[in-house]
């Protein structure tokens, strides 16, 4: 089980130990605050350092030739993640024939900067079971309720056809009804038609959905592919707190905004804001 952490700067982790609320402040109030507590010449300089460590160790794993299937392209931005150099030294740490197994994030099978790991499993090993986890229900209680993960284990030599999968296990019983035949055995052929870029494997329900997807898919254009008889597609984001911070005020003449914690199916009024920002917000049923 390799770390999950990623190499990344994080200002709320770093400076918790400093400043306990950071962690709960809006991403303005944590910019005027981090500038507050970088005056400390002392602290700027270990944030400095923290930061080049971090940068100089990315840079070194990626560019030494020790570990080599990342993505390429815009494949390989976003998080710098520890367990995938864990997960290529168990592909190549086992002897032809041996098997690697490891519990890793869901960004093993569905993360576009994983395609690489995914591309050499398909190709060099005979990925033998893929199960997904997810722990809304605080069943695995060491691990975050809104984090996935998996279990994969594959044999090295030969290649993978078929990917053996089972989906959304979130409890115990659930886990104990697994059989030598997993639920769903996905083709490869689908995995390169419905993403023939990421290689990213897709995640069902029920195993009849392979086959809808399939259709789907051989009747529909792909998401992005250019079409000169249809309308272009035009793909935007919804307002949001985090990056449309200057358009949500305090003034009592504005528009009330609404979360999605205060409207349940059967109750327009389930919860009601009272006061405090982010995470240290009071609210009453």
């Amino acid at each position: 089980n390799p770390p999950w952490d990623t190499m990344s700067p994080d200002v709320k982790e770093f400076f918790s130990k400093y400043d306990p609320e950071i962690r709960f402040l809006s991403p303005e109030d944590q910019k005027r605050r981090l500038a507050e507590l970088l005056v400390d010449q002392t602290l700027a300089y270990a944030w400095q350092r923290h930061q080049d460590e971090l940068y100089r160790a990315a840079n070194f794993l990626r560019n030494s030739g020790r570990f080599v299937l990342f993505a390429e392209g815009n494949l390989g931005k976003g998080d710098f993640n520890i367990y995938r150099m864990f997960t290529e030294l168990a592909f190549f740490g086992v002897r032809p024939g041996g098997v690697a197994a490891q519990i890793i994030p869901e960004n093993f099978y569905n993360g576009a900067n994983a395609a690489a790991l995914r591309s050499h499993v398909f190709a060099n090993m005979q990925l033998g079971s893929l199960i997904t986890f997810e722990n809304t229900r605080r069943v695995w209680f060491d691990i975050h309720a809104a984090q996935k993960f998996c279990l994969y284990a594959a044999v090295r030599g030969g290649s993978t056809q078929t990917v053996p999968a089972a989906f959304g296990i979130n409890s115990q019983p659930k886990l104990a009804e697994l059989s030598n035949t997993l639920p769903f055995q996905i083709p490869l052929s689908l995995i390169h038609e419905l993403s023939p870029t990421a290689l990213a494997i897709p995640e069902f329900a029920d195993p009849r959905d392979v086959s809808i997807a399939r259709k789907l898919h051989s009747r529909l254009p792909s998401f992005g592919a250019l079409q000169n008889d249809c309308a272009e597609r035009v793909y935007m984001a919804e307002i949001h707190m985090g990056g449309d911070r200057e358009s949500f005020g305090e003034a009592v003449d504005g528009i009330p905004l609404f979360e999605g914690r205060m409207v349940e199916a059967f109750d327009y009024r389930a919860k009601a804001y009272i006061s405090g920002r982010g995470r240290q917000a009071a609210w009453k049923d």
